[in-house]
């Protein structure tokens, strides 16, 4: 009996091993993300391979918890057939905050024309809102120090000040700047070997922290100039810019030098437009380029549109074509003296140089596409003087008028007088009537008192 059971043992015992061993001789895997966001579409693979042969025909089923879809089946027949490894990869979207599960099970695999169920093979990742994503970042957007090779910062580093000023010497071309971050989640921008001039120059050291939130350190550093050349354009005050390298190359344009104030300055000079461009730098350190007159020492703000080859210029001209009035619009960042029929008109009236031709005049600018297309004023000639000649007219109708009108009443008066004479005529006429009527009845009257006194006396 003992024996038996002894046998029973060794039997049981090898037909597990032999199970054990059939099963290691292949594996399955998933891998992927461990956390993803609410609604992200999420990739995995499974990969199947093969330790001591090759892989046959090969299935399994995918079972999924907290996905877009519950599942589904693969059937790779001889896809991976006489293969070491196959890998499978799927995508699916995450729904809600929680765990999510991928479960490959009923795996099945042939080897050798023998088939072999695996085990299960499951991954689970962690799915987060994104808020609950924010509040795992950091929200330190703080620098730790402020390193210049060669200079020293004033006030001393503090991470809560954020502005800082340093003096550098004449002649110093590039300041380097390292930034160490006091957390290292954080980005910083702004570092780094950093071109300087003549005057103050402003720079940015922008540290955005593992949330997002932003926090800016600048830095004024001034470079002694012994002579420096300033100007003041449209109530600004800007510094020229001495040094070359600077300014940068402008197509259709050759390098120069010019004299300002009796210094010699780089320029760029246009051969067809006869311009001269050079650098004025302002208060932040911002470099412009504006058109110098070396006759009337006038500043204007270059302003090129590239596709047209067309330069705005930023001046007042002499004669604004008829139902234009100036106003200011913004083209490059710039604001720019302009015309507009009315306030809503999308096309508007800028004055130019063609850089080919040299030759200034009116552009008509398409502020939502961003073009320039020449203003053609004959119309707007043609209409202004359309609009004298009917002036004129009208001014002629009206001084007509007016000497009819004089003529009109002249002639009243004339008739009037005319009138009144006749009528004084006709009252003295009527006036001599009655009085020799009075007179023929006053001697009447005589007559008869006479030949009543003669008949007295006779009867006397």
């Amino acid at each position: 009996m003992k024996k038996i059971k002894y046998l029973l043992i060794v039997f049981l015992a090898s037909f597990i091993f032999t199970l054990t061993a059939n099963a290691s001789s292949a594996s399955i895997s998933i891998s992927g993300p461990s956390t993803a966001q609410v609604g992200q579409t999420v990739k995995f693979s499974v990969t199947l391979r093969a330790n001591d042969s090759a892989l046959g025909i090969c299935s399994f089923d995918v079972a999924l918890n907290n996905f877009s879809s519950s599942g589904t089946s693969v059937q790779l027949d001889d896809k991976c057939y006489g293969r070491k490894s196959y890998t499978y990869s799927f995508s699916y979207k995450v729904k809600s905050s929680g765990n999510a599960t991928i479960t490959v099970k009923n795996s099945n695999i042939t080897m050798d024309d023998e088939s072999i169920s695996y085990p299960t093979a499951s991954k689970t990742i962690k799915v987060l809102s994104q808020e609950e994503i924010l509040a795992t970042y950091s929200d330190n957007n703080n620098l730790k120090d402020i390193i210049i090779d060669g200079a020293t910062l004033n006030p001393v580093f503090d991470k809560n000040t954020l502005t800082y000023n340093v003096t550098l010497g004449a002649g110093t071309e590039k300041i380097k700047i390292n930034a160490v971050k006091e957390d290292s989640t954080a980005t910083v921008t702004g570092d780094g070997e950093i071109d300087v001039s003549e005057g103050e120059n402003k720079i940015d050291i922008t540290v955005t922290s593992q949330r997002g939130n932003k926090k800016v350190y600048t830095i004024i550093a001034t470079v002694i100039d012994e002579n420096p050349i300033k100007v003041s354009v449209d109530g600004k005050s800007y510094n020229v810019v001495k040094r070359e390298s600077m300014l940068q190359d402008i197509e259709g344009f050759s390098r120069t030098k010019i004299k300002i104030k009796n210094q010699e300055i780089p320029a760029l000079y246009n051969e067809k437009a006869k311009i001269y461009v050079v650098g004025l730098k302002d208060q932040d350190g911002n470099v412009s380029y504006y058109i110098y007159n070396t006759k009337s020492k006038e500043y204007t703000l270059f302003n090129q549109i590239k596709s047209n080859y067309i330069t705005i210029l930023n001046v007042n001209p002499k004669k604004v074509p008829a139902g234009y009035v100036i106003t200011k619009i913004n083209i490059n960042g710039k604001d720019i003296t302009a015309y507009k029929t009315s306030s809503k008109s999308k096309f508007i009236l800028v004055y130019g140089i063609n850089l080919e031709t040299g030759k200034s005049s009116f552009y008509v600018y398409d502020s939502l596409e961003k073009t320039l297309q020449r203003f053609d004023n004959s119309l707007s000639e043609k209409i202004e003087k359309l609009e004298i000649i009917c002036l004129t007219l009208i001014i002629l109708i009206v001084i007509l008028f007016i000497i009819i009108l004089i003529i009109s009443i002249k002639k009243s008066k004339k008739k009037s007088k005319k009138n009144q004479i006749k009528m004084d005529n006709y009252q003295k006429e009527n006036t001599m009537e009655i009085n020799k009527k009075e007179i023929k009845e006053i001697a009447k009257k005589k007559n008869k008192k006479r030949k009543n006194l003669d008949k007295m006396l006779d009867e006397m």
